[in-house]
């Protein structure tokens, strides 16, 4: 045995208890990297499939006014799959006296029958009801189902 394999042997047993510890500790960190870099796989794997579920769009045009004539236009390109219009207001949101989040709204012509960026949740989305609309879940942390909300948009209406 060489000089440095010596003291190797010789410090592992000597200190027994700190030999253990650091090899305890090198195994969980070993584990933790491992689990960690599963977790990412998985993680990236399953929200490519939720957001391909989705049917996301590739591109948005973002126009100040157009009317029917132009979506039929759009439509009628050979490179264009898919496409639909809806309306995009900028707005503010008062959950109760001090909190007012930005807000966009999304009016659609048909809820059910959006082709890109669909909605998707284990329970079915169905278009809400007269007079209510749909939040993210996000906004759990300042306001519960069922609150009165304010809605105001930019131009004070």
């Amino acid at each position: 045995m060489n000089v440095r394999a010596k003291k190797i042997f010789r410090d592992l047993t000597v200190n027994k208890a700190r030999s253990l510890l650091i090899i305890f500790a090198v195994a969980i960190g070993v584990a933790a990297f491992g689990l960690m870099l599963t977790g990412r796989i998985v993680l990236e794997e399953n929200l490519r499939d939720v957001y391909a579920a989705t049917n996301p769009a590739q591109t948005i045009l973002t126009l100040s006014a157009f009317d029917d004539e132009l979506l039929k236009d759009i439509r009628k390109l050979e490179y264009v799959d898919e496409s639909f219009a809806f309306r995009l207001d900028s707005a503010r949101l008062q959950s109760s006296d001090d909190i007012w989040l930005s807000l966009e709204i999304y009016s659609l012509p048909e809820f059910d029958s959006i082709p890109l960026n669909r909605l998707t949740s284990a329970n079915e989305l169905t278009s809400p009801p007269l007079n209510s609309i749909y939040l993210e879940r996000s906004l759990n942390n300042v306001m519960q189902f069922g609150d009165s909300i304010t809605v105001e948009l930019l131009n004070g209406d």
